[in-house]
């Protein structure tokens, strides 16, 4: 430090630095009488300079020796041993002092000059004894002050640390001094008398306790947080990381001990903590606050320190670990241990035998028994004339063996190791150790955590607390870090002691699996994915992972709790529809092989248990779900819980359409799992399910049973065989099947038996598999040629417009801005943030037209958007809203008639700006789609550009069918040409589109009766009434119904030839019947036949399984399918007496 600075750190310390005597004035000729020896020994004594010591920093650690030497020591004249503390006159002003110290040079210079120089003096023993001789002893107020001066300056010296960018450089110099030191506070604060400074300040806030809340003062309040910030830092402290100096891998690795001398690792490790934490009451503090969170204590102010110490307890600990119960030692097998081990440096060193031992085995398995100590040299000639020596027994044990061992021999330029930059919030700097104390005392308090409440209460509080806050980048990365890691080790605790106990109940996590709760996880999930903060990204995996496992064992589960499987439903149903969440988590696989191997395992569950949660919701019972929500709908309607999809039909009273509705919801779940799950079988995803696979020796059974399972469904399920085609995979299933033992070497034998069976298939194909040693690129037509070896012919694409969108209406009246609200917040939610950007600029340009011309019509020009306008039915209703009028085509655009005033129109500019920065928030959370519902007098739902065009005989239908061009007959030929033979066919249901009605409304609509105009061609004659035609037709339709039911249906070629002969002659003879021919032989099923026909299974087979129909539609029905049959019968009793008759039921509005 140069000089001048000096004097700038003498200027500062002025303040502080206070001469006892003052400084006389003295002649040169006195001062050359005083002995020149005595002067120079002092001088050297007080005035010599510490490496790296600057004079300020002298003179700093001497007044803090003063002060501390002030505020007092051991009284030695008193007869009590040991020696009681006895303070000094100013004791008060010292600690002040001290503290103002701290505050000045320490936290405004970023600089530990201060901390050390108190940890010179022996500061925070002498703390530690005032807090505790003066605990029990009734005292006045000034000792009560200087008790609460002492825990102040506990809490500032013991503030744990980190290494950070943020530090200055002269931080950074003293980084690992500083932690060392607060090492040795934390020991000594737990050994003092077992933690009796522990006790003390608890007994300091016990008053404070038992007031109300509204009694609490607020410098109360902040004595309370005085003593978690003291607990805090107790369980934070932990040893520096391990120093590396290694400029490069050639020289020698050399690992500096961070811990202090007199401490050793069972001094502070977690078993040491939690078990002076249990005799000292902290544990029975943490559940008093956290259970009375936002009742008795405010949670702004103990919500966040609260959820800290929880997590700071449970970081690192595994949760097996702790579940797990010891197992009871026998006296008579040699080998156990008579004791168990109970130090931290026992179980660090049986781990270490345990690593070494399992070493060995596998050395010695390579090795021969009898030539093992011999040594050994091999030379391999290469084609090339160039040789490679191997040496070493393992070298000649297999081919394999030696080439492993030419592997390693080479230096590699450019090798991928792992970048430990993602376990921060996640694994323990210090490794954890538990012993059969602290791993009982820890269970104990995690139950009663658990089981009180307290849980639920400190998750509910903070959710609320980071909900109200607007903007989440102004939380700390840490806090939420630590809230999101608490929920998962709490969810991962309870699913595995559900699983120990056979239950299946998981109220006391209930505040984790809310919905609030999944909203904010996927929010973390962004921002830390968004940002690229792999810690962060890290615990936001964790806990997802262990949400969605939760909500996929109850969501298949039907014997599960009612509220805690609607948690779950509603979680798997939004992440279903989350596609643009699943595309993030479908990235992060593809560069997770490049960070820690504690991610890249979090990465692989993950991928496996949301494809297994997305193949368990596309296979749900849909057709039970309508039905077990409708019976749960009549006491209680919910529709915040069913997606729109299924709503109409949970609140319906109908149960017709209920198989056909769930037939087809079903079929879209299946189609959009299949689009799903394509995302995660990209090249990069099998990287590194590949490279998590190769540290199987790291693995258990049941992670790389995780591993072959995505392989399983890659190769065998969707049979994408050139995904798994790569010699390293190859190579890494020859390793597996030498080194693996036990089920997993089954499991791995099996994959290896099918694979090769694949592989040579493909081999005889395709001789020279060159795509081996490459990549695979991941375009279409790429995979397909590799497949099958044909060209990929791109399909044309579809030209076809657009499907005109319903017509929207709001379900009650609302005033402009609500209306505006509601249909710009639902535009949002589709994404549409740039489309209304793009339509305010529109309607601005609009009104400056209008102001220079009123009586000009203005049109939009979509451009881009033109499809929305045609298929939004948002955006239709909004332009519809401002006056636009509709285009219906995309030749089309909206126009804007003069009728509509700039008034008008600058009133809803102004609105759409408004709701397009605001947030709309409606009642009790609803979707802006709840206020929205399709008109009832819609007829133009089924219509489109480009679709074919179809007439209706009967305008009041309320629906439009699209019947083809084709005559009845001619159509019914070309269907039966299509039709495998021997199979009847089976009645469609009709569709019947139910519009949204209101609960009251919500009634079974009448069947509707449709006639329909079919010709071979269309005349404009058409559009004109035609009633020769219309009778004409309908007596042809009616001949040919007549004779289909006398022959009971069609089922091959023959019966249709036969079919037409007959048809020819009732034409021939001008419509009039024929004598009846009955051929019985073909035209009935038999009974084994109701076994094999999978179309027939789900068609009426009579009358009275038509159980949900009316009364009059049965007996109508009944009597058109059993007089056919009835005459049949009559005529041949004794033939088909013994067989059941399936028949086909032909009507003119079956859509084809």
């Amino acid at each position: 430090m140069s000089s001048s600075s000096d004097s700038e750190t003498y200027e500062e310390l002025g303040d502080f630095i206070v001469d006892e005597e003052p400084i006389q004035e003295s002649n040169s000729q006195d001062e050359s009488n005083e002995p020149d020896l005595a002067n120079d020994r002092i001088r050297s004594l007080t005035t010599t300079l510490q490496p790296n010591q600057t004079p300020a920093q002298k003179l700093l650690r001497a007044h803090i020796a003063v002060l501390c030497s002030a505020l007092g020591g051991p009284d030695h004249t008193s007869n009590i041993t040991p020696p009681p503390y006895k303070l000094g006159h100013d004791a008060l002003a010292c600690l002040k002092d001290i503290k103002r110290w701290i505050r000045a040079v320490d936290e405004r210079q970023n600089n530990y000059a201060v901390a050390l120089a108190c940890a010179d003096s022996g500061l925070v023993k002498d703390l530690i004894v005032i807090m505790c001789q003066f605990d029990k002893k009734k005292t006045g107020i000034k000792v009560e002050k200087i008790r609460l001066a002492c825990l102040e300056l506990l809490v500032l010296l013991t503030w744990p640390v980190e290494f950070g960018a943020e530090l200055s450089e002269s931080q950074r110099l003293l980084f690992t001094e500083v932690r060392k030191v607060q090492v040795g506070y934390k020991k000594l604060i737990l050994s003092y008398l077992n933690g009796a400074v522990l006790k003390s300040v608890i007994r300091l806030v016990l008053p404070v306790i038992k007031k109300s809340r509204l009694d609490r003062e607020p410098r109360e309040n902040q004595i309370l947080k005085l003593v978690l910030y003291l607990v805090r830092n107790v369980v934070a402290i932990v040893p520096a990381n391990a120093s590396v100096s290694s400029k490069s891998s050639h020289r020698a690795v050399v690992v500096a001990d961070d811990l202090p001398n007199g401490v050793s690792a069972d001094d502070i490790s977690i078993n040491n903590v939690v078990s002076v934490f249990e005799k000292n009451k902290v544990l029975m503090l943490l559940l008093t606050i956290s259970g009375s969170i936002g009742t008795e204590f405010d949670k702004d102010m103990f919500g966040e320190i609260c959820l800290e110490c929880i997590y700071l307890l449970v970081k690192g600990l595994s949760v097996s670990e702790l579940l797990e119960k010891p197992t009871p030692k026998d006296p008579t097998n040699p080998s156990q241990p008579l004791q168990s081990v109970s130090t931290t440096a026992g179980m660090e060193l049986q781990d270490l035998l345990a690593s070494e031992t399992k070493r060995k085995q596998s050395q010695t398995a390579t090795v021969s028994t009898r030539h093992g100590r011999f040594g050994s040299l091999l030379s391999i000639k290469a084609p090339d004339s160039n040789p490679y020596v191997v040496s070493g027994q393992e070298a000649l044990f297999t081919t394999s063996s030696t080439l492993t061992k030419l592997d390693k021999s080479k230096t590699w330029k450019n090798r991928t190791l792992f970048k430990y930059d993602s376990d921060e919030y996640v694994i323990s700097r210090y490794p954890v150790y538990l012993t059969t104390t602290g791993r009982n005392i820890l269970h104990e308090f995690v139950k009663s955590f658990l089981s009180g409440g307290c849980f639920n209460n400190l998750i509910e509080t903070m959710s609320s607390r980071l909900t109200t806050i607007s903007d989440m980048t102004v939380v700390d990365e840490y806090t939420k870090a630590s809230y999101f890691f608490t929920i998962s080790w709490f969810l991962s605790y309870e699913k595995q002691s559900i699983k120990l106990q056979q239950a299946q109940d998981y109220g006391s996590v209930g505040a984790a699996l809310s919905s609030v709760n999944f909203i904010l996880l996927t929010s973390y999930f962004r921002d830390s994915f968004g940002s690229k903060s792999w810690n962060s990204l890290h615990v936001a995996m964790l806990c997802f992972r262990e949400l969605i496992q939760i909500s996929n064992s109850l969501f298949g589960k039907q014997d599960a709790d009612e509220t805690d499987r609607d948690l779950a439903e509603g979680i798997i149903r939004k992440l279903f529809s989350f596609s643009d969440f699943v595309n993030i988590i479908a990235q992060i696989p593809q560069t997770a092989a490049k960070h820690s191997p504690a991610y890249l395992g979090v990465v692989v569950s993950v991928v496996n248990t949301l494809l297994e949660s997305f193949e368990t919701f596309a296979n749900e019972d849909v057709e039970l779900y309508i039905q077990s929500r409708r019976k749960k709908s009549k006491s209680k309607r919910n529709t915040e819980r069913h997606p729109e999809a299924l709503q109409d039909v949970i609140d319906a009273s109908d149960d017709e359409q209920d198989a056909a509705t769930a037939k087809e919801i079903t079929k879209e779940r299946k189609l959009d799992f299949k689009l799903t799950e394509a995302r995660f079988f990209h090249t990069s995803i099998v990287n590194a399910y590949i490279a998590y696979l190769s540290r199987y020796d790291d693995l258990d059974a049941s992670q790389i049973k995780i591993c072959f399972k995505y392989f399983h469904r890659l190769f065998v399920v969707r049979k994408d065989f050139t995904g798994l085609y790569r010699l390293d995979f190859m190579q890494l299933l020859e390793r597996l099947h030498h080194d693996l033992r036990g089920s997993s070497r089954a499991r791995v034998d099996e994959f290896i038996y099918y694979f090769m069976k694949k592989f040579k298939i493909a081999l005889e194909r395709f001789p020279m598999p060159i795509e081996l040693l490459f990549p695979r690129m991941e375009d279409l037509s790429c995979k397909i040629y590799l497949a099958t070896g044909e060209l990929y012919t791109k399909p044309e694409p579809n030209t076809r417009g657009p499907r005109l969108a319903k017509q929207l209406e709001f379900v009650r009246d609302f005033n402009r801005d609500e209306q505006v609200k509601i249909l710009v917040s639902a535009l949002k939610r589709e994404d549409k943030l740039a489309l209304l950007v793009w339509i305010i600029s529109e309607l601005e340009r609009i009104l400056s037209e209008r102001i220079l011309d009123d009586s000009s019509i203005a049109e939009l020009n979509p451009g881009v958007h033109r499809r929305l306008f045609i298929n939004n039915g948002n955006l239709r209703l909004l332009l519809k809203l401002i006056g636009f009028d509709l285009p219906f085509t995309m030749d089309e655009n909206p126009e804007l008639p003069t009728s509509v005033e700039t008034a008008t129109l600058t009133e809803f500019i102004d609105l759409i700006k408004k709701w397009k920065d605001q947030h709309g928030e409606f009642d009790d959370g609803k979707e802006p789609s709840f206020f929205l519902r399709a008109r009832e007098d819609d007829e133009e739902e089924d219509y489109g550009e480009g679709d074919d065009i179809a007439f209706e005989t009967a305008p009041g239908s309320g629906e439009r069918m699209n019947i083809h061009e084709l005559d009845a007959l001619d159509e019914l030929e070309q269907s039966l040409s299509q039709r495998s033979k021997g199979h009847a066919r089976k009645k469609r249901p009709q569709r019947v589109h139910e519009h949204h009605r209101t609960s009251g409304e919500r009634q079974r609509l009448p069947p509707v009766t449709r006639t329909f105009n079919s010709a071979e061609f269309v005349h404009d004659s058409d559009d004109e009434s035609d009633d020769e035609k219309d009778a004409e037709f309908f007596a042809r339709e009616e001949r040919l119904r007549t004779l289909l039911g006398e022959s009971g249906g069609i089922v091959d070629g023959r019966q249709l030839a036969e079919f037409k002969l007959r048809w020819a002659e009732i034409e021939k003879n001008g419509g009039v019947l024929p004598e009846r021919r009955v051929d019985t032989s073909e035209l009935f099923v038999n009974d084994d036949d109701d076994d094999d026909d999978d179309i027939m299974s789900d068609a009426p087979q009579s009358s009275t399984d038509s159980s949900k129909r009316s009364a009059d539609e049965e007996e109508e029905e009944e009597r058109q399918e059993v007089a056919p049959a009835k005459r049949l019968a009559d005529d041949d009793d004794e033939e088909i007496a013994h067989v059941k008759r399936k028949r086909i039921v032909v009507s003119d509005d079956e859509d084809e």
